[in-house]
């Protein structure tokens, strides 16, 4: 890209000095521009233009550990200097230490003194240009919040009625790019707008545009969907479990109750033989294993009791999940429809 000039009597404005917030090149915006008032727009054309005399630094870059163990912490941010996003630690002409991104804030506002022994520190002449930047930058972040403020009502209503037509896309008249964020640095550095001031808070997160729908009620069908299969296949599992139980039951009371009928057989037999000692054993047997026909009868009516209560809350469970089935299937529905019509495609059967 060729540099660009501004004949005003001086050196030509090279691409790299202007302060235009871009996202990948350096144009400003046309869609936050054209709402801008005529005198901004030429003020900003008129700051990027290099500083028309030097002035003294007011910041000096310092080592953090040639600092006193009690001076290293920033006054205005109150963590330790040089560390995170603050910038590197430098000096006031006063002698007194911050982070310079703490500090370059500090006198970006309505401040002009050190924040600790209050030394006048901004430099006549440098004032009145960073001002005009701030005011300048005041008003572009203006523009873009209310634009913001637009752009998200507009999202909103495509996500609730799935309408995608002209949605970010370039021919748009309210497309632009993701914004970069310039800020002035100090008069110490006159002239020197390149330098990107990393902002205090994480990037905007990307929005998702939901085709049509609710997207939460989306979400929520899935979920009930979901856990109602899960806790079925849970009851599936118990029920198998619980089975095997009862059959070893039933088992050992078919069991019992075979021992009952071959002992009242073995009593018939020594009745027949008229022998008072088979009789007598015969009796005793018959005695014996009655009591173990009633155990295994009232653990089977336990086990197969617990079953009969796994079984009904099964029924029970079915019942959430067909209509948690079909809650969802309904979602499911609405959701694709959105998806063909935001790509403007047919089902198969239609193509």
């Amino acid at each position: 890209m060729p540099s660009r000039s501004i004949k005003n009597g001086t050196r030509p404005i090279s691409k790299d000095q202007f302060i235009f917030p871009t996202s990948q090149n350096t144009k400003i915006n046309t869609h936050i521009a054209k709402k801008l008032q005529p005198p901004i727009r030429r003020s900003i054309v008129s700051l990027t233009h290099p500083n028309p005399f030097k002035m003294p630094p007011q910041l000096t870059p310092i080592r953090v550990d040639s600092l006193p163990a009690d001076q290293r912490i920033c006054a205005i941010c109150q963590e330790a200097l040089g560390g995170g996003e603050s910038g590197e630690a430098v000096k006031t002409q006063c002698n007194h230490a911050f982070d310079r991104h703490c500090i370059t804030h500090w006198l970006d506002g309505d401040n002009s003194t050190c924040p600790i022994c209050r030394e006048e520190i901004r430099q006549v002449g440098g004032g009145r240009l960073r001002d005009q930047l701030r005011n300048v930058s005041r008003m572009v972040r203006r523009a873009r919040e209310r634009d913001e403020d637009e752009r998200e009502q507009m999202r909103q209503a495509q996500a609730d009625y799935g309408d995608t037509d002209g949605f970010n896309s370039p021919e748009s008249e309210d497309y632009f790019p993701l914004w970069e964020e310039f800020e002035p640095l100090p008069p110490s550095s006159p002239g020197n707008f390149t330098n990107q001031r990393p902002r205090n808070h994480s990037q905007p997160a990307t929005r998702i545009l939901v085709p049509t729908g609710s997207r939460n009620s989306m979400q929520r069908a899935q979920s009930e969907y979901a856990h109602a299969l899960s806790l079925i296949e849970e009851i599936d599992n118990r029920i198998f479990n619980q089975a095997r139980v009862s059959d070893r039951a039933n088992t050992v009371h078919h069991r019992a109750e075979r021992n009952i009928q071959e002992a009242f057989s073995q009593l018939i037999i020594a009745q027949q033989s008229q022998d008072r000692y088979e009789i007598q054993h015969a009796l005793a047997m018959q005695e014996s294993v009655t009591p173990l026909l009633n155990e295994a009868y009232h653990a089977l009516q336990y086990e197969g009791a617990v079953l009969a209560q796994m079984i009904g809350e099964r029924e029970r469970a079915d019942d959430r999940l067909t209509a948690a089935r079909q809650r969802f299937a309904d979602e499911r529905e609405e959701y694709m429809h959105g998806v063909r019509r935001m790509f403007n495609l047919k089902k198969n059967y239609e193509q």
